[in-house]
């Protein structure tokens, strides 16, 4: 007889995870306002938070930084090329329920980790009507 496969409702494991957290202090996917962290786990990497960095495209972005991102999904391989991170390969970091890119992972050779999420792609509310802050 095969094993049951328990299916998890995707929101339901991401709070699990965010467990600790208070629902107030998650951080949503602005397009679709599924959770993608929580404040409490914003890092500074090197001196700040936030960066703002300009890309070949000359587009330019403001990120936080965030130690971990249950509700993103990491694509494409890892590349040192145009790092804003000396040392550090990025890979791209989508909502995992609607696909928007929301930023980069990023990975150190010697296994640190952090992701740098668009800070105007981010709730910081519950309130679906909440302005990036």
């Amino acid at each position: 007889m095969a094993d049951s496969i328990e299916v998890t409702d995707p929101v339901e494991q991401l709070k699990e995870q965010l467990a600790d957290d208070r629902p107030g202090d998650y951080v949503y996917c602005r397009l679709c306002h599924f959770p993608i962290t929580s404040q409490s786990e914003s890092i500074s990497i090197g001196i700040a938070h936030r960066h703002r960095f300009t890309n070949p495209d000359n587009i330019t972005y403001t990120i936080g930084c965030y130690r971990n991102a249950p509700g993103c999904s990491i694509g494409g391989l890892p590349t040192e090329e145009y790092s804003w991170f000396g040392g550090y390969r990025w890979q791209m970091a989508q909502c995992s329920n609607c696909y928007q890119q929301l930023g980069w992972y990023y990975q150190h050779p010697s296994q640190r980790y952090f992701f740098g999420l668009i800070i105007n792609r981010l709730s910081f509310s519950p309130d679906r009507s909440d302005n990036a802050g």
